[in-house]
């Protein structure tokens, strides 16, 4: 053949009128798109401080922001509509350092919850940008599992929950309670991967009269498991996530199964690399 021939094809995909765009290199750049016609709330928050919003103008946001290391999770509003961008940062030349980053929540009086729920799925859930971006949403989620730890379990046995992990205690030193009891060995020594684990901790809490309300011990078993997948609909009526703090056996119950979860994977990972 003397020609070839050239066909298009076109493929039809809605774009989103209010989006997030990202230019990378030195002097790394986010920039909103928006094609409502009205002025979108934007909020910025950085990697290294999650919980302290700061508020940009839209205007500035649609111009470009200019993103420090290690990043930051940008999001923006506009009738009921939320769309928001978690943008990773490396600093040119820092070598390994500049991979990691250290995460601090703010240290104020801060003590609800359902604050840091809400900010957790705001993090979990936003669109991933740039260099490292997973990496940089896991240092925070883990941050933020912690401090809701904190809230409905209490300082001080938190405290000693992160001694366990960090392998400066024994999980056998740590309870729900004082003195221990039979409830404490189940939430060790039960491997809650297994299919029916919300099922079985009801049970056993129940059966310790730790609780016997089905929906508030799955409320305790997903915030200490998975709090990103606790929704709305998981609460019973007149029920808050902060009022988990009104049964401190059933929640650190909770988190000690997880902690038992966390810590066997450890050791079967060991095993594996042996």
């Amino acid at each position: 053949l003397d020609e070839f021939g050239a066909e298009a094809i076109q493929f039809e995909q809605a774009v989103d009128p209010l989006r997030w765009s990202f230019l990378p290199g030195a002097g790394a750049r986010a920039r909103l798109i928006d094609d409502t016609g009205a002025e979108a709330i934007v909020e910025r928050y950085q990697v290294d401080a999650p919980d302290r919003p700061f508020s940009v103008a839209a205007a500035e946001a649609m111009a470009g922001l200019v993103i420090a290391a290690p990043g930051a999770l940008l999001v923006a509003r506009h009738v009921g509509r939320s769309v928001s961008a978690l943008v990773g940062v490396v600093e040119p030349g820092q070598g390994l350092q500049g991979l990691g980053c250290s995460v601090a929540l703010a240290t104020s009086n801060q003590k609800n919850a359902a604050h840091y729920l809400n900010l957790y799925k705001r993090w979990r859930n936003a669109r991933l940008l740039g260099a490292l971006a997973d990496s940089r949403r896991d240092a925070v989620l883990h941050a933020i599992e912690d401090r809701l730890m904190e809230i409905v379990c209490g300082a001080g046995w938190a405290e000693r929950v992160l001694s366990v992990r960090s392998g400066d205690s024994a999980i056998q030193d740590l309870s729900v309670d004082r003195p221990a009891t039979g409830f404490d060995s189940a939430m060790r020594m039960t491997d809650w991967r297994r299919s029916d684990a919300l099922a079985e901790f009801v049970r056993v809490s129940s059966t310790y009269d730790i609780c016997k309300n089905a929906d508030i011990c799955a409320v305790a078993f997903k915030l200490a498991f998975d709090p990103g997948a606790l929704r709305p609909a998981d609460l019973p009526a007149e029920f808050n996530v902060d009022d988990l703090a009104d049964y401190p056996n059933l929640i650190r119950g909770g988190y000690l199964a997880e902690l038992a979860t966390r810590l066997r994977r450890r050791a079967e990972l060991a095993e594996q690399t042996a």
